[in-house]
């Protein structure tokens, strides 16, 4: 069982949501941006997923972190920000939306943190397979 301090961590996104209504509502709705060349619509806030989705294997470890992912989605956010930097989160992510079937729902943004073109492009397959993405 998470302690009860990771267990806060690990919603921390969402209570900045919460806390900060102006920021991320406007009339009860999740302000959004359009991005400019696909004109797709991603809501303000995101969830961030250093060292909180850096977890194992256990159920005990990935409970609270599907909760989180559910949350996420039920309140109508979509997007997540990861890295190969943050060790295990590209991993738990891509396992857990995937479990949840709420991957292709999701907006995954994640980081090149490496030199070079070939090995940039096989960090950006890894981290698709890791997320379990396509795209």
């Amino acid at each position: 069982m998470p302690s009860r301090r990771k267990f806060i961590t690990q919603l921390g996104a969402l209570g900045i949501m919460a806390a900060t209504p102006s920021l991320s509502f406007q009339d009860n709705k999740l302000r959004t941006h359009t991005i400019p060349s696909s004109g797709e619509e991603l809501p303000v806030v995101g969830l961030g997923t250093w060292q909180t989705f850096d977890v194992g294997t256990s159920e005990a470890e990935r409970a609270p972190l599907k909760d989180v992912l559910t949350e996420l989605v039920r309140q109508g956010a979509n997007v997540i920000d990861s890295s190969p930097m943050y060790r295990q989160s590209e991993k738990v992510v891509g396992d857990l939306s995937t479990q949840l079937k709420i991957n292709n729902k999701l907006f995954m943004a994640t980081k090149v943190w490496i030199s070079g073109k070939e090995a940039g492009i096989h960090q950006m397959n890894e981290s698709l397979g890791l997320l379990q993405r396509e795209k």
